[in-house]
Parts: C-alpha cells; structure tokens; sequence
C-alpha cells in the first residue's frame, strides 16, 4: 500500500511541475500554450489542406491537359528527348566529315611530300644503297654481293640498317679516334678548371 502511495504521490508532484513549467513558458514568451488536442488537429488542419491544394492542382493540370490547352510533361519530355537526338546526330554527322576531311589533306600531304621531294629522298636512298653494297663487297674475301633481305624481311630498310663487321685496320683507326676525343675532352676540362683559380 506505502509502495502505491509512493507511486501516486510522485505522479502528481511530476505533474505539478510540468504544470508550473508550461506556465513559466507561458510568461516567458507572452502566448498561451494549447492543449495538446489542439495542436494535433491544428497539424492535420494543415496538412489536410495541403494534401487538398495538390490534388486539385493535379487535376487541374490534367484538365487543361485533356481540354489542350497545355502540354502534358510527357510531351515535354518527348520533345528534349528529341531535340538531344538532334543534336547528337548533327555532332556525330560534324565528326564524321571531320574524320574524312582529315584523311583526304593527309593523303594529299603525302601525295605533296612524294611530289616535292619523293626524287631526292629516292636518290639519296639509292646512293646508300650502292655505297653499302660497295663497302661491302670490298669487306668481303671474295667480292661476292650480299644478298638482298625480301620485302617481308624489311626489304633496303634492313639492308640499311645491317652493319657491317669492320676490319681490323678500322677497329684501330676508330679506337685511335674515340681517344684523341677523350684526351681532348680532358685538356679542355683542365683548361676550363685553370681560368677559374
């Protein structure tokens, strides 16, 4: 029973003072506070009336719609849908004679360049071709012509790029070269380090 008694009397001390609380604020702040009914029904005054206002601009929207007076957002969408189509396809179609005018002018450039100096860069191959095939006859015991590498096999491209073995007289004048260059390398490193002490 004391435990009960308890209980009850803190329940109604609790509500002392939320009562006492309420009235402060209302002090406070200069407004009644409403009853919490009140405020419920307030809120779904409110949102009732929202919910109403966007049901009959809906159908509003689609009676105008029905009647033609406007365009539906389906449409809307349908004609941004195909005004990007549009575009697309003029961008692609732009592209595309991009791509064939770039490869006419490049055929052209090479039809120019094969024009212009195709005869001396043939010339000049032609002379690499014999002065090859000379230096490496005179290389040889016999003085046979090399064999000519087959087009697949890169044709007077690899021919060209073949080095031939030189002979000793030659590996000794190329050493005799590679240290004359060094020796003058160094004087000059020595001369440069004397001018600035």
């Amino acid at each position: 029973e004391r435990g009960r008694q308890g209980r009850q009397r803190a329940r109604f001390m609790k509500e002392i003072r939320e009562q006492e609380e309420r009235e402060r604020k209302v002090l406070e702040f200069g407004a009644m506070e409403s009853d919490p009914q009140e405020a419920a029904t307030k809120i779904q005054k409110i949102f009732k009336g929202f919910l109403a206002r966007q049901y009959t601009a809906k159908m509003r929207q689609e009676e105008l719609e029905f009647l033609g007076m406007e365009e539906s957002n389906v449409k809307e969408k349908q004609a941004q849908k195909q005004k990007l189509t549009s575009i697309l396809e003029r961008r692609k179609l732009g592209q595309l004679q991009n791509q064939q005018e770039l490869d006419q002018e490049r055929i052209a450039m090479r039809q120019r360049i094969k024009d212009l100096e195709g005869g001396k860069i043939m010339e000049d191959m032609h002379d690499l071709i014999l002065e090859k095939v000379i230096t490496l006859r005179q290389a040889s015991d016999k003085g046979d012509i090399p064999e000519f590498p087959t087009e697949e096999e890169g044709g007077s491209y690899a021919f060209l790029q073949d080095k031939p073995e030189l002979t000793e007289e030659e590996k000794m004048a190329e050493e005799e070269r590679k240290k004359k260059e060094a020796e003058a390398a160094s004087r000059g490193k020595k001369g440069k380090e004397a001018k600035k002490g």
